[in-house]
């Protein structure tokens, strides 16, 4: 497939960058069909700023094709997902060879302190540790209700063994029935509560460096 610019010039586009990535939630865009100079914001193709038929802004990284839009109170351009905008921006700007750099020179917080890929990739790692974060911490809730509940029958096998006393193999069925699968529970317990300690000791890593 084949990309028109401003100058009438074009390149070729190969069919494995064309295609939508497989990957979940990805931060990537597919290129657009055609780019022309339409847009809005300060830059045109001739610096680095492509627009499709709609006015998307889009910029070329590698063999990357990203969305961006004009940030007008900081005078940069950001990288954002069009399907959810809300999520964090970086701010990018080229660097003397024309490549896209993502910087912090924007009078508010959040600069990422890399390349683009990078920010890109920590994007990513953060919305899927928010994803991942709840899921582990409802799992979480559920042992810690598993356990309890088992706890109050383990009680009352321990209170009605004490008052009737059955046969010893009796006894030793009731008591395993009540305990079963106490030790899987706790075991879980731990690992999940050592994990969420890791996961979320990374999230604010990340989130720190934006």
């Amino acid at each position: 497939m084949k990309i028109q610019s401003a100058n009438d010039q074009s390149y070729e586009i190969s069919q494995a960058q064309a295609a939508p990535s497989d990957g979940p939630d990805t931060e990537l865009m597919t290129k657009p069909a055609v780019f022309h100079t339409a847009g809005h914001g300060p830059s045109n193709v001739a610096n680095g700023v492509a627009y499709d038929d709609k006015g998307q802004g889009f910029i070329k990284q590698d063999a990357l094709t990203l969305p961006v839009r004009y940030d007008k109170a900081n005078g940069t351009w950001r990288v954002f997902t069009p399907e959810n905008p809300t999520k964090y921006q970086p701010p990018v700007s080229q660097d003397n060879n024309g490549t896209w750099q993502v910087h912090g020179n924007v009078g508010l917080p959040g600069g990422f302190k890399g390349d683009l890929m990078a920010a890109q990739a920590a994007v990513l790692r953060i919305t899927q540790l928010q994803q991942r974060i709840p899921q582990l911490e409802n799992r979480l809730q559920q042992v810690i209700a598993l356990q309890n509940a088992q706890n109050v029958r383990i009680s009352a096998c321990f209170d009605r063994l004490r008052a009737q006393p059955p046969s010893p193999a009796e006894a030793e069925r009731q008591w395993r029935e009540a305990t079963a699968g106490a030790s899987a529970l706790t075991q879980e317990r731990v690992t999940l509560q050592q994990d969420l300690n890791g996961l979320r000791m990374e999230l604010q890593l990340l989130q720190n460096q934006m």
